[in-house]
């Protein structure tokens, strides 16, 4: 009986010892596949965020024979009271092509703080054809694309009047040299900042702004199909350039 007792008691344990190392095998399993998937989840997360940080934008004010659009309104100088085509380089400096689904334009600071505003946001163009521009818009890898981005500006009330007098007061264009010599001749930039000039009637070669108290800064926002942002900020008195 003893024998037999004994027996028994060896099998319970050998099928003990077989379900232990069956969990065991099966919590291992387990732990293997939380790690790779974290492994993978992390993998994902980082080229998101490389793919974020190596989208480059670069944006330049419109200068010398670009044309800049007056728009007329009855009362006052409009928000968007002139219309200009800011120079904008989106590079994509990544190992993968993206897809560039969508953007934003806002007022961030200057005389009127953080705003946003009817006519702020004055579409996409192309700088060859001037047409509209379309999203999504597609960058292979190591490649750029240059667009025009038109932004409803809010000028100063005396540089608004003076510009629709010489267009005839209506809706028109005029090159941006040409606006800011007629504006500076009469001691004011866009924005009603006092300007003085260099030299002397038909002598003079430029001008000075005196004192910049007055201004609006832009902050755009290029969106990605990946849920990336890329940023550029933007101001009149910045003449950075590509």
């Amino acid at each position: 009986m003893a024998k037999k007792n004994s027996s028994n008691t060896q099998i319970v344990d050998a099928a003990n010892s077989q379900t232990r190392a069956a969990w065991i095998a099966a919590i291992a399993a387990v732990v293997a596949i939380l790690i790779s998937c974290f492994s993978l989840y992390e993998s994902h997360e980082t080229r998101v965020a490389v793919f974020h940080d190596e989208l480059v934008i670069r944006a330049r004010r419109p200068m010398g024979d670009t044309p800049i659009f007056i728009h007329k309104e009855s009362g006052p100088a409009p928000f968007d009271g002139i219309r200009a085509p800011w120079n904008i380089l989106i590079s994509n400096t990544g190992a993968s092509t993206v897809s560039i689904t969508g953007y934003d334009v806002l007022q961030i600071g200057g005389t009127f703080g953080e705003m946003f505003y009817s006519g702020l946001k004055g579409g996409l163009h192309s700088p060859e054809s001037e047409k509209s521009v379309s999203l999504p818009i597609s960058l292979e890898a190591g490649q750029s694309i240059r667009l025009l981005l038109v932004v409803g500006m809010n000028p100063g009330v005396k540089a608004y009047k003076l510009l629709l007098a010489e267009v005839g007061d209506h809706d028109a264009q005029m090159p941006v040299d040409t606006a800011e010599k007629l504006l500076a001749k009469n001691g004011v930039d866009m924005y009603d900042n006092p300007v003085s000039l260099l030299g002397s009637g038909d002598e003079s070669n430029g001008w000075r702004v005196d004192k910049q108290g007055k201004e609006q800064i832009f902050l755009v926002k290029f969106h990605t199909a990946r849920g990336a942002e890329a940023k550029v900020v933007m101001s009149w008195y910045s003449l950075q350039d590509f």
